[in-house]
């Protein structure tokens, strides 16, 4: 009896295989990754040394110290701020706003902010702070 011996070598990869791997990575990476609130817009706000933390991603107003305006990182007059507030919080499924404000910016535009967010329907609000 004869018998040949028939190489088994592998021709081609299946991607279906391969496919199933880097998903499966894509999502450990994911998961396994903290998700940070960080924006590019620069302010120095006030340091605290009580830190509360929010349930769900909030609208972010941020007040520079020149006095710059922005709802999350699209830039507003502050005339404009109630209208571009107000669009936010009714297409979103969050009602909860946070203020960035560099520290040096005045007590009269904090509180302009604030009665801006309730009136335009924010049901909480936050001022940001950093840890002392």
């Amino acid at each position: 009896m004869n018998f040949t011996e028939e190489s088994r070598t592998i021709r081609h990869l299946e991607s279906s295989a391969m496919a199933d791997i880097i998903f499966l990575l894509l999502i450990f990476f994911l998961l396994s990754s903290s998700f940070i609130l960080r924006t590019e817009i620069p302010v120095n706000p006030p340091k605290s040394t009580s830190t509360v933390t929010q349930d769900e991603q909030p609208i972010v107003i941020t007040i520079t110290k020149e006095g710059e305006t922005f709802v999350d990182q699209d830039k507003v007059e502050f005339t404009g701020l109630a209208t571009a507030l107000g669009s936010r919080l009714t297409d979103g499924s969050t009602k909860a706003v946070v203020i960035r404000g560099d520290e040096s910016i005045s007590l009269k535009r904090l509180v302009e902010t604030m009665d801006i967010a309730r009136e335009v329907g924010a049901e909480k609000i936050a001022i940001a702070t950093e840890q002392k």
